[in-house]
């Protein structure tokens, strides 16, 4: 009976020593793993990711992987609104001499699909629901709150292209 009462006292005692020496390294750790729990959702998010191989719950992990597409998608848009300021400026700079700038019909069909493409990205972006799957409750109330951050960041930039394309549409109506 010693023995077994002895045996669990050490169990005990090591499993102390284990949890005090955890929160000792989690209190005092360097920026960089302190930033990498806190990518992963707090403590909390790490023990899922160890114990689930995910530190995301469901409908976290869905609005992700919809912004992460998104986000992919924005590249390809970044290089058509650019690229349609470049086709504008450089017709704008042709009318120097002329007077009158012109667009070709091409033009106006891409500057028309390409607001039509950036519309259905803020619909899309927008309509992606942000939750961390504990009783529907926004992601503001999650300790990080990064996925409304991510969001909302997305959804300005593609305001900002809609914005940059409506100005080189009404440059085009000006003419």
């Amino acid at each position: 009976m010693q023995f077994t009462s002895s045996k669990n006292f050490l169990n005990v005692s090591l499993t102390l020593t284990s949890a005090t020496i955890a929160v000792f390294i989690v209190r005092h750790i360097n920026p960089v793993i302190r930033s990498f729990i806190t990518s992963r959702g707090g403590f909390l998010g790490v023990l899922r990711l160890v114990w689930e191989g995910d530190h995301l719950s469901p409908p976290q992990k869905l609005a992700t992987e919809k912004l992460v597409k998104w986000e992919r998608k924005k590249n390809s848009l970044v290089k058509r609104v650019e690229s349609a300021e470049i086709e504008a400026e450089a017709a704008a700079l042709d009318t120097v001499d002329e007077g009158t700038a012109t667009f070709s019909p091409k033009f106006k069909n891409e500057l028309s699909s390409l607001s039509h493409d950036l519309d259905v990205a803020a619909s899309a972006v927008d309509s992606i629901l942000i939750s961390d799957g504990v009783g529907g409750r926004p992601a503001d109330d999650c300790p990080d709150g990064r996925l409304r951050w991510k969001k909302k960041r997305l959804s300005r930039e593609i305001v900002e292209f809609m914005r940059r394309v409506d100005a080189i549409i009404s440059k085009i109506d000006d003419s």
